[in-house]
């Protein structure tokens, strides 16, 4: 992961991997190829160690399993993932935006060809109905 040893004492066990890279969201929202050469840059630091999952819409996932193989073996993989839903918002309903998601998720060890392993999964619940609380 890190070319720099990191520290041998409790900080490892409290600290190491705390930091998701959430380079794609607000406020950075940085396109895909700049948030995974930083991701990299980042996990070569001294504080490498601390860098966890990189954070990655389930919509782009194909797109980020495409800028991982032009990095070749030297990024220290597979990556670990954390796959953020959201493809409720562009499907008819929460659940088939859910699914549809899902299949996303299940394919990006395939697409990333090894490089990448989608480790979380988050997803926003959808609103609750105000008569049936």
């Amino acid at each position: 992961m890190s070319s720099v040893a990191p520290p041998t004492d409790a900080r490892v066990a409290f600290l190491a991997s705390l930091i998701d890279d959430a380079a794609l969201f607000p406020p950075a929202r940085e396109p895909m190829a700049a948030a995974v050469s930083g991701h990299l840059r980042h996990r070569r630091g001294q504080h490498g160690w601390l860098q966890g999952r990189f954070l990655c819409p389930a919509s782009r996932l194909a797109e980020l399993a495409g800028s991982l193989t032009a990095h070749g073996d030297e990024a220290g993989f597979p990556w670990p993932v954390g796959a953020i839903l959201d493809g409720a918002g562009r499907a008819p309903s929460w659940q088939a935006g859910v699914e549809a998601d899902l299949v996303a998720v299940e394919r990006m060890t395939g697409l990333s060809h090894g490089r990448a392993r989608v480790e979380a999964v988050e997803v926003r619940l959808p609103d609750a109905d105000p008569g049936a609380v």
